[in-house]
């Protein structure tokens, strides 16, 4: 994680950068400590990371010493809001608070804190907590997990990839704080693509040739 999360600037290599696209979403507010420079580096614009934010969660770049997350409490939380408002007919107002446990320690107070009213609908919380997710777990591997969880939900889900800022971008003024910021897209990658279902290995192919003819579709 260190290796590909970090940025060049930092000893990393600069590969998994945060996109602009999420950074500018008007739930991630300037001022959320998430952007802070203690959470976040950016590359320089001739660097290999091209301008853009790199998360700073693992500072262990030499020696790659830092843990792996694999479950924090935070997902704890934001796992039982969205159980909540996901079963409830009306907004649930302890789906809400434990949102806020999550948000509000990285949020300053009266600016872009939620409260029950802060929702017309479930929906509208359901997706607020989906939103959370994104920005806690940057640079933690949860954005691809969801993407599949949530892959033929008919309200939620991103059906696929969405599209990219493009990678031929240099990022460095990208990072706006505005969703209406426009630059070079990668197309969107839709959720019945065969490569969501990755091709069998061919070392396991030669190693079993049957397998040959139980090939993946599309490989």
């Amino acid at each position: 994680a260190p290796s590909m999360y970090a940025a060049s600037a930092a000893g990393g290599r600069g590969i998994v950068g945060i996109s602009p696209l999420i950074w500018n979403q008007p739930f991630f507010p300037a001022n959320d400590f998430r952007k802070s420079s203690a959470m976040v580096q950016q590359d320089g614009a001739s660097s290999p990371g091209r301008g853009a934010m790199f998360s700073k969660k693992y500072a262990d770049v030499t020696s790659r010493t830092d843990n792996a997350p694999i479950i924090r409490y935070a997902e704890v939380l934001l796992n039982a809001a969205e159980a909540l408002a996901r079963t409830s007919p009306t907004v649930n107002s302890r789906a809400v608070a434990l949102l806020n446990a999550v948000r509000n320690r990285a949020v300053p107070e009266g600016s872009g804190r939620y409260t029950e009213s802060s929702f017309a609908t479930s929906q509208e919380l359901v997706q607020a907590i989906l939103n959370e997710r994104r920005i806690e777990f940057l640079a933690e591997g949860m954005r691809w997990l969801d993407i599949h969880r949530l892959g033929n939900d008919a309200v939620y889900g991103p059906k696929g990839i969405p599209a990219k800022a493009s990678r031929t971008l240099t990022f460095t003024n990208l990072y706006t704080n505005n969703p209406a910021t426009t630059y070079t897209m990668l197309a969107a990658v839709p959720y019945s693509n065969f490569k969501f279902i990755w091709p069998l290995p061919v070392e396991e192919i030669s190693n079993n040739p049957t397998l040959k003819e139980q090939q993946n579709p599309g490989w």
